[in-house]
């Protein structure tokens, strides 16, 4: 059963290009389109500094990865034992679907750093775009 698994994985990703990519385009397509709505709220979000990479960023939540993954579920590549090869196969699909997506916008889908579960939209600045921004009264 593994070996057929391990096979039917190997399988899947000699054929990953952009025709299986393609296939999965109109489920995936209102989730890179809500992702896209998402990422152009930013400009209304607060910036705040991340001392660590030492840049400005701006980001907002847009969901967990069991509510926005094909597999819907959370695991890491080295201890997955709750997720079967080919949802695995799927998820990395997706973010390759989704990153190409985005590749034209100035944000990008990243995971908190607080709750690891949570996915969210995020633009980064070298200086602090928010000092020349004039607020209304």
């Amino acid at each position: 059963m593994i070996q057929r698994e391990i096979w039917d994985y190997i399988e899947l990703w000699t054929k990953r290009n952009d025709r299986l990519l393609d296939h999965f385009h109109s489920e995936w397509q209102p989730t890179l389109e809500y992702l896209i709505k998402k990422g152009e709220q930013l400009e209304y979000e607060k910036c705040y500094y991340e001392s660590f990479n030492q840049i400005w960023v701006q980001s907002l939540f847009v969901g967990t990865i069991m509510s926005l993954t094909p597999s819907g579920k959370f695991y890491a590549p080295f201890a997955n034992s709750n997720v079967k090869i080919k949802e695995a196969a799927l998820d990395e699909l997706w973010y390759e679907f989704i990153e190409k997506g985005l590749k034209d916008y100035p944000f990008c889908l990243t995971l908190s750093e607080y709750d690891g579960c949570d996915l969210l939209i995020q633009r980064s600045y070298d200086e602090n775009p928010e000092e020349d921004r004039e607020y209304e009264d």
